[in-house]
């Protein structure tokens, strides 16, 4: 159930010209479960629920749209900019009410891809330095068995989470696709880690 919808406050004076051309519009949702699932089981849906947003949109022309986040754990703010830029950008940070354990920023842009707002670091489950070297391989390898790693988590819904790996993907954001359908389809996150190490 979605239960509120929220433009995210920013700052655009601490932004470079370049990044403050190509900025995105930036939004929340809340969503609600109304099913009462566990926190694992709310997560697989609103995963499924992701990416089949990405696809009616891109089935749809919008080429645009990246979310960042669709979680009942974290929230991922993202951004073409310096460390010390982001909680400038993103008043939310430096709000009192604002609680969070941790944060993690990686001042990391794509190096095999043109950068963009979408390929800025953190991804939803990862901050990774990339220079995969296997990457053209590893892709190859996910085409012909995505669905297989995922099938008997997602069912029937299998086919709504095609393809893993988002076309134009640096190899970070690959790497983070591929961890995140494995966490989705019920694996601890160290032995996602394990099965992705070559």
């Amino acid at each position: 159930t979605i239960y509120g919808w929220r433009h995210v406050p920013v700052d655009v004076s601490c932004l470079g010209e370049k990044a403050n051309a190509t900025r995105p519009e930036i939004e929340q949702i809340l969503i609600s479960d109304a099913k009462g699932l566990d926190e694992e089981s709310f997560e697989r849906e609103l995963y499924v629920i992701r990416r089949r947003i990405e696809k009616a949109a891109q089935a749809a022309g919008v080429g645009a749209l990246y979310i960042a986040s669709l979680s009942c754990r974290s929230i991922i703010y993202k951004g073409m900019m310096l460390a010390e830029q982001v909680a400038v950008f993103y008043p939310d940070l430096m709000d009192e009410r604002f609680r969070s354990a941790f944060a993690i920023y990686h001042q990391r842009y794509s190096t095999n891809t043109f950068p963009q707002w979408w390929l800025a670091q953190p991804f939803r489950m990862l901050a990774h330095n990339g220079e995969i070297n296997t990457l053209k391989g590893n892709l190859n390898w996910m085409k012909s068995h995505e669905i297989r790693m995922a099938s008997s988590a997602f069912g029937e819904m299998a086919e709504d989470i095609k393809p893993i790996v988002a076309q134009g993907s640096s190899d970070s954001a690959a790497l983070d696709a591929v961890f995140e359908v494995l966490v989705r389809a019920g694996r601890k996150a160290p032995m996602a880690k394990t099965m992705l190490v070559p």
